[in-house]
Parts: C-alpha cells; structure tokens; sequence
C-alpha cells in the first residue's frame, strides 16, 4: 500500500537475539495493513544482519546510538501510516493485537489512543517456545477513558500495546531525548493532553522481563516524578482542574520509592525521600514509614540471613 494504515516502529540495540522474533510477530497480524521501521539504534552486534535478512518486508534506519527515546523518535517521522504502533524487539505482539485495536478505531474514531493489556514472560523464556494466537476482540473488555482524569493516576500504559494517530505523535514531537527514563510516561501525556483514549483489557503483548529494568530503579522514580513537575510547571490550566489529582500521584510515587529502599535496607536514603515528599504533600502513613527508616537495615539483614536458611531447609525435604 502507498499509504499504509499502520507503521509499526521497532527501537532496536544489540537485539539481534530477539528481534526476529518481534519482527514474525508483526507479520503474524490478522490485520495486514502495515509497514515496518526498525531502527537500529548504533548496534555492535548483528542486529542490522537480522533485520535485512526480511529483505524488502521491513524498513531499516540506522543511526547512532542515542537511547530508545531517540531511536522512536527517528521512527516516527519516518512513518507513513494513519497510525502508528510500537514494539520493542524482545517482546512482541499476539496475532490479534492490531486488529482489536483497529475494532475499537472503527468504533469510536475520535480516539487519540488506544492501548491493551499484556502478559509477562520469564527471563528463561525460549525464543523456540513463542505461540503468537491471540484472544478476538471481546467489546466488553473495552475501556473508555476520558483523559486527564484517568491517565494522571495510571499513565503507565506500555509503549508496546499503543496504538497512537501518527499526526499526533509527530505534532508533539515525538518521544523526549533528554529523558533516560520515563520517556513513555511523558510521550503519553503529552499525546493525550486531556482528549478521549481507551484500554483494550486483554493482553495482547508479551513482555520479557529484563534484568535491572529502568522502571524498578531509583532513576526510574526520579524521571517520572521529574515529568508530573514539569507538567505541573508548564501546565497551569490542568494544574487549575487536576491539581489535587496530580499531588496525589506525586505522592504515590514517592510511596512506592519509599517502600522499595525500605525492602533494600537503605532506610537513610528512605528517610531523604520521606522528607523530600513533604514539599508535595503528605504520605497516609507518613509516621509508619518513618519509623520503619530506622528498622530497615537490620530487617534487610535478617532476611539475607535467613533467606539461605530457609532455602536449605527446603532442600533437605
């Protein structure tokens, strides 16, 4: 097609393991009107090899490296669909993900967005083992949402499972390059910006778990804490309507830091971000946190030396 429906934009760095698998997921799509954008993100591997072994099927861009933020960005403007869908190349799509999405489209066009659900794999996962069927689209399983209101409290939505208007993607920009984390969170702000977008609740995407995600570290709550203050900042007029929502985010961020450095034993670090947290607001259970800061390293060193105990005892069974 000249113009296709879909452009799919696939980030990839050193992926050449995966992305084969990513790729055949694409073309595994009971909706076939797509193309292709991979771009290679400054790869050492055979990462390209890979991708130019589907000849003429996928569109290769390659540039330097310059993070995923950078490499969705360059997909973007390349892209000639209406809209655009984006996966990363150790994870993929079942076969029915594209045409739910395009059901719901049909349904209510006006939609800026629509993402869906998905499922987890282990590390250990074989790329030998992949069955791409899908669910078919169940309407009943259709979320509606009305913008601000709903992406404020849950803007974590899976840059895989989106299906976004090109024009407006590229109006906004595309991804922000500065951001090492929390680029998705941002992009979807940005892209929504109040206007009606909805959730298809199946999964429909499989996610392999990576080791040291971005998400699960202390950079990753400090980048996505860094976006709700630039969007409290340069925003009043949704400051105006969603302040009190937008705090409560804030702070809900802050808990969920808090209580992971807590489970590390990092209590002092813990206490820093209890205190930082006051500029915002206050934490529900602001005094138990506290407390448990002072508790947190000896806990933390109970369970390591208990942990061995108990995996013995397991053992001798």
């Amino acid at each position: 097609m000249d113009s296709p429906l879909i452009s799919v934009v696939i980030p990839a760095y050193n992926s050449a393991r995966h992305i084969g698998r990513a790729i055949h997921s694409v073309l595994a799509q009971l909706s076939p009107a797509f193309e292709i954008i991979v771009v290679d993100d400054g790869s050492s591997d055979d990462t390209a090899a890979v991708v130019a072994s589907f000849g003429d099927t996928v569109r290769l861009i390659r540039q330097p490296n310059g993070g995923a933020a950078a490499a969705r960005s360059t997909g973007i403007m390349a892209a000639t669909g209406t809209h655009i869908a984006f996966l990363d190349s150790d994870d993929y799509w079942l076969d029915t993900k594209l045409q739910c999405q395009l059901a719901v489209l049909a349904q209510h066009p006006d939609l800026v967005l629509v993402s869906t659900g998905w499922r987890w794999l282990p590390s250990s996962t074989s790329l030998f083992e992949t069955d791409f069927a899908g669910p078919s689209f169940e309407p009943n399983r259709l979320r509606l949402r009305p913008g601000w209101s709903s992406l404020l409290p849950d803007p974590y939505l899976g840059t895989p499972t989106v299906l976004v208007r090109r024009d407006r993607a590229q109006q906004v920009g595309g991804f922000d390059r500065s951001l090492p984390s929390a680029e998705d969170v941002d992009f979807f702000l940005r892209v929504v910006d109040g206007q009606p977008y909805a959730l298809v609740a199946q999964p429909l995407v499989a996610f392999q778990i990576r080791a040291g995600s971005l998400t699960q570290t202390e950079r990753g709550s400090y980048y996505n804490l860094q976006v709700l203050e630039r969007l409290a900042a340069n925003r009043p007029d949704v400051m105006a309507e969603h302040g009190p929502l937008l705090q409560q985010c804030q702070l809900a961020i802050y808990g969920r830091w808090i209580r992971t450095l807590l489970f590390r034993g990092e209590g002092a670090q813990a206490r820093a971000r209890l205190r930082e947290s006051r500029r915002i607001g206050r934490l529900p259970d602001h005094g138990k946190l506290y407390l448990k800061t002072w508790l947190a390293t000896p806990q933390a060193w109970l369970r390591r030396r208990l942990k061995p105990l108990a995996q013995e005892a397991v053992a001798h069974r």
